[in-house]
């Protein structure tokens, strides 16, 4: 029996962070995504919180460590919000 179960959908995606555009490999996840997978946020970073993961809601990006290390380190972009 599972405790919980979480959604996931690859779909491409463009990383701007006001330099030059980047296609990536990314995914449209459910909410309790990191959870069920047993991952907890770093730092200067936050978990996916309840309502984000609907259709209507502002896109919220979490990105990976070592993507981070390309951009993370850019107190820019951590918290940065583009409209779509």
């Amino acid at each position: 029996m599972f405790e919980q179960i979480a959604a996931i959908r690859s779909q491409p995606m463009i990383f701007d962070d006001g330099e030059e555009p980047e296609r990536l490999s990314g995914a449209r996840v459910s909410v309790n995504f990191l959870t069920v997978l047993g991952v907890r946020p770093t730092a200067g970073t936050r978990d996916f919180v309840a309502g984000e993961d609907q259709p209507t809601a502002q896109p919220v990006v979490i990105i990976s460590y070592s993507l981070a290390g390309r951009y993370g380190s850019r107190k820019e972009t951590i918290g940065r919000s583009k409209s779509l």
